[in-house]
């Protein structure tokens, strides 16, 4: 028995101390890999003559659009960045590092990169908030020419491309400038043979790289929306939109005939091609009485008997009704060819109060950028006698929204209490016949 128990043990010490060694053995083997990686990557970003391309999209669900990043790692810890947002004409430079994850860290400050973090950047929506951009990424994957990576705050993924070893950094930088100046245009139509209407192709703004796709399939009209960053030579989606049973992703530029063709494998024939803005309508088509439906943030609905007049100012109108709270000032923007309502300083309250009317997310963010807010969209296959107010461009509006700030507009004090409805969402317009 003794014996036996003998055994056992020592059994049970040498399979304890084997399995510790196995542990060690693993753990060991783990590091290792871990660190050839990081070596592996590290080498990969320095190893291409030109320099990479990262195309960055900042903010959760990427509403901001896509922004065009050049990167040239010039040893184990300097980077030199140039941004299509600040000035592709002027580079800085900064550290980074690669950790365990792996992640590669942009973790001290270059204006390039740091600029989408910065939280007092106005480009988003409400002080304290900014862009929301990344700074850190998981690397997904990595070969010699292309690095995949996934932000750590946004989740977003981020491409990275070599630039070619047949064209310098300077040529790029002049191709893109081109290709954004040139291109830049508030209608295309997406020409689909499949598909028996049109896709009215709307660039969202002339501050965020968005793209609104509107079609009518089966009587439906439907809008999506896709971000998009710019290429050397043309556009790319964030990722394919879906018609027709063609995926679509990649659009050259030609500038000759001012038309994008899709280049994706697979796809022949699909082009978007320089139109009218879509629905773009005349400044007195807004003009006369209307009926407006909306919906406040406890989603009650309402009906308004309102009217659309002449203002003082050239291209600018009011909106008055006996059931508004107040009259609300308007504008026409003569680029569009649609009815504008953004972010407005109504009335002084008395004390340090200042009533405003703010473009908002619905989800408790505002700005009181002017520029950003809603705009007038004519169904152009329902016609001519109703539209609809969606985001004017500048990302994620979901509605206009009464609210109490201080004289200076840095603190947002609250809802402007008492009024009905408080906020405006969903908005739409129909003529009174």
């Amino acid at each position: 028995m003794k014996k036996v128990i003998y055994i056992v043990v020592v059994g049970i010490f040498i399979l304890t101390q084997s399995c510790v060694e196995d542990v060690e053995d693993k753990w060991g083997s783990s590091e290792k890999r871990l660190q050839e990686s990081l070596t592996a990557i590290g080498k990969t970003l320095r190893n291409v003559p030109n320099g990479w391309v990262m195309y960055y999209y900042p903010g959760r669900g990427h509403t901001f659009g896509g922004f065009t990043l050049l990167m040239s790692f010039t040893d184990e810890e300097n980077v030199t960045m140039a941004s299509d947002v600040i000035d592709l004409e002027r580079s800085y430079s900064s550290k980074y590092t690669l950790k365990d994850g792996p992640v590669l860290s942009f973790d001290s400050y270059n204006l390039v990169l740091h600029f989408f973090a910065e939280p007092g950047i106005n480009m988003g929506f409400g002080v304290g908030t900014g862009l929301g951009g990344d700074f850190e990424f998981n690397v997904v994957s990595y070969s010699d020419d292309k690095i995949v990576l996934r932000g750590t705050k946004t989740d977003n993924i981020i491409e990275m491309e070599s630039i070619p070893s047949d064209m310098s950094w300077d040529n790029y930088q002049r191709n893109l400038s081109r290709v954004v100046s040139e291109s830049l245009s508030l209608g295309y139509k997406l020409i689909v043979s499949e598909v028996e209407f049109p896709v009215y192709v709307s660039f969202a703004s002339s501050l965020y790289n968005v793209l609104r796709f509107n079609t009518k399939i089966d009587n439906q009209l439907y809008t999506v929306t896709k971000s998009f960053s710019y290429t050397n030579d043309g556009i790319r989606l964030y990722d394919p939109y879906e018609i027709g049973g063609y995926k679509v992703r990649e659009l050259k530029w030609d500038e000759t005939i001012s038309t994008f063709r899709c280049t994706d494998e697979g796809v022949t024939g699909i082009v978007m091609n320089l139109s009218t803005p879509e629905g773009f309508r005349s400044y007195n088509y807004y003009l006369g009485a209307w009926t407006m439906y909306t919906i406040d943030s406890e989603k009650k609905e309402y009906q308004f008997d309102v009217i659309i007049s002449r203002a003082a100012e050239e291209n600018t109108y009011r909106l008055s009704g006996p059931q508004l709270t107040t009259n609300f000032p308007l504008k026409y923007n003569t680029d569009r060819g649609s009815i504008e309502w953004v972010a407005t300083r109504l009335a002084d309250l008395g004390g340090d109060y200042v009533l405003w009317v703010l473009p908002g997310d619905g989800r408790g963010a505002y700005t009181t950028d002017e520029r950003i807010g809603v705009r007038g969209l004519v169904d152009e296959y329902a016609g001519s006698d109703q539209f609809t107010m969606v985001d004017n461009g500048y990302g994620g509006v979901e509605g206009m929204f009464l609210m109490v700030l201080n004289s200076d507009a840095t603190e947002l004090w609250g809802t402007y209490t008492g009024t009905i409805p408080d906020h405006y969402m969903n908005i739409r317009m129909e003529r009174k016949k």
